[in-house]
């Protein structure tokens, strides 16, 4: 049995967190606890609809926002909420922390939920194509609310060598503030996510509209990304009448994010959930674009387009690789790859 998991993934995953939650944060609280980023986010529309269809299931869930994925890693760690929206590269980080008092290592990956392509974003009457264009634009650059994607904005400038010096670079609380001041005219270009919510509003708020910028140049690489911030990759966007601001093909980076929990969620209820998110794929990517893998990327392969991506930079809960098993969407990288997270570092 084949599944296609990447709109599947983040549905499977997330439902398949909420029932875990379920099985600690329920208790104390009566419900399953679905962290999100702030509401408007894409992360926080898609853990409502997993909420509605776990609590149409049988299984109480309950959606809380927050500013940012690292302020409920620890909470879930310690079993005080379910589930929640992470990004690879920022749970692995806090798993393998050097820092033993900082080391988060109760957390468990359920599934990979879908791929994140990132660029910048840009006032199209500006005519900026790439990323060489910002050098000397007004343009976000560290995201307060998040350190990680500020170390991932600093990756993508250095593709081209660009730093904050070489711009008129301000902080950003996040991307519904990037978006507010591109609107306004504040800003000339703001790091996206491909795909999200908030780009309509920027599209229909500047005239002209908005473009993607793409990558550019011998360093636009994945080896040359990967070297500087392990986990990114680069893809390869191709133009689709879903999203209207990628008007022509461009380059981006992009990085996963995953469904994780705690260690010691029940294993029949892992399985409950993944059953459930995987019969609601589509009603999950028909109600969110970010879900939908986008024609001529990394996220619409294979290696991306599975629930069970050996990507994961923390161990699969049980529960979840006895659920991969028994739909044979567990192999032998999924296995190499546990392997070598589980040796001593």
């Amino acid at each position: 049995m084949q599944i296609r998991f990447l709109p599947l993934t983040a549905a499977a995953l997330t439902g398949f967190l909420f029932a875990q939650a379920a099985v600690l944060p329920a208790r104390a609280q009566g419900a399953l606890t679905i962290a999100t980023q702030a509401e408007g986010s894409s992360y926080h529309q898609i853990g409502t609809s997993l909420a509605e269809y776990l609590n149409a299931a049988g299984v109480a869930a309950q959606v809380k926002p927050y500013k940012s994925w690292t302020e409920y890693l620890r909470p879930i760690d310690k079993g005080e909420v379910g589930v929640g929206f992470v990004i690879g590269i920022d749970a692995g980080a806090s798993f393998r922390a050097k820092d033993e008092a900082a080391r988060l290592t109760n957390l468990r990956t359920l599934g990979r939920l879908w791929t994140i392509r990132y660029t910048y974003l840009a006032r199209s009457a500006l005519g900026i194509k790439n990323l060489a264009g910002l050098r000397g634009r007004r343009v976000g650059f560290d995201v307060t609310g998040n350190p990680t994607l500020s170390e991932v904005n600093a990756v993508l400038l250095k593709t081209v060598a660009l730093g904050a010096r070489d711009m008129k670079a301000s902080e950003i609380a996040g991307f519904p503030d990037g978006i507010r001041r591109l609107t306004s005219g504040e800003l000339e270009a703001v790091p996206i996510a491909v795909g999200v919510p908030l780009v309509r509003q920027a599209r229909l708020g500047i005239e002209g509209g908005v473009n993607y910028v793409s990558l550019f140049g011998p360093n636009a690489t994945t080896d040359f990304l990967a070297n500087l911030l392990p986990g990114l990759y680069v893809v390869e966007l191709q133009p689709d009448e879903r999203i209207p601001e990628l008007k022509e093909p461009t380059r981006a980076v992009a990085f996963d994010v995953f469904l994780i929990g705690h260690a010691q969620l029940s294993d029949t209820t892992v399985g409950a959930i993944l059953k459930q998110m995987t019969e609601k794929q589509a009603e999950l990517d028909e109600r969110h674009p970010v879900l939908r893998p986008v024609e001529g990327t990394i996220a619409s392969q294979d290696r991306t387009a599975e629930l069970a991506a050996p990507t994961n930079p923390i161990p699969y809960h049980p529960g979840a690789i006895a659920y991969f098993k028994t739909v044979n969407a567990w192999n032998d990288a999924n296995q190499r790859a546990e392997e070598r997270l589980k040796r001593p570092r």
